[in-house]
C-alpha cells in the first residue's frame, strides 16, 4: 500500500477479501489498547509497530498486522496490492471423509464436528449451513466469501 493510504483503505481491503458479511463495525488498536483511527496514514506509523483489528464486535473476528517496512516500487492501480496468500485449509466431512463443502453452524455451536460435503449435507437434520471457504470468518454470521475476488490457484503441480 502506498505510505499516502490510510488504515480506511486497508480496513476496506481486509472486508473485500476475508470478512464484509453485513456491514459490521471495526476498529485498529495498539498492544496497549489504544485506539488508532482509519484516517491514520500508513507513512506516519513506524515499522514494526503491530496493531490489532477486530471486525464485529459481537462475533468479533481478530487479525493481527505487523508493518514490516517500506519498500520503493512502481505507481500500481489499485489501493492494494496482494503479494502473498495463504493455501486454503482443507476440511474433511464428518459423515463421510470427503472433502467438505459446507460449515453447520448449529452442529458448530454444539461442539460438534461441523463439516460435510454436499451429499451429506442433503441429509443432515439442521438447515443453517455456510460454505467451506478461505477466511478466519468462515462459519461466523453470514460470511459466503462472495466478494472475495482473490481466486486461488495451485500452480505448485509438476508439468508432465
Amino acid at each position: 500500500m502506498p505510505l499516502t493510504s490510510t488504515l480506511k483503505t486497508l480496513d476496506t481491503f481486509l472486508r473485500e477479501i476475508w470478512l464484509e458479511c453485513c456491514g459490521h463495525m471495526s476498529a485498529f488498536f495498539l498492544r496497549s489498547g489504544g485506539e488508532v483511527g482509519k484516517n491514520t496514514k500508513l507513512g506516519t506509523l513506524p515499522a514494526g509497530l503491530t496493531l490489532h483489528y477486530d471486525y464485529d464486535f459481537g462475533n468479533t473476528t481478530e487479525l493481527q498486522i505487523t508493518l514490516l517496512g517500506t519498500v520503493s516500487r512502481p505507481k500500481q492501480r489499485k489501493a492494494v496490492r496482494l503479494l502473498c496468500r495463504n493455501l486454503p485449509l482443507v476440511f474433511k466431512c464428518g459423515g463421510c471423509g470427503e472433502e467438505a463443502d459446507y460449515i453447520c453452524c448449529e452442529c458448530e455451536a454444539m461442539e460438534e464436528d461441523p463439516f460435510f460435503c454436499q451429499a451429506c449435507m442433503e441429509s443432515h437434520g439442521h438447515e443453517y449451513a455456510l460454505p467451506v471457504v478461505n477466511s478466519p470468518r468462515m462459519g461466523v454470521c453470514a460470511y459466503c466469501g462472495e466478494n472475495d475476488i482473490y481466486d486461488f490457484s495451485d500452480n505448485t503441480e509438476k508439468e508432465k
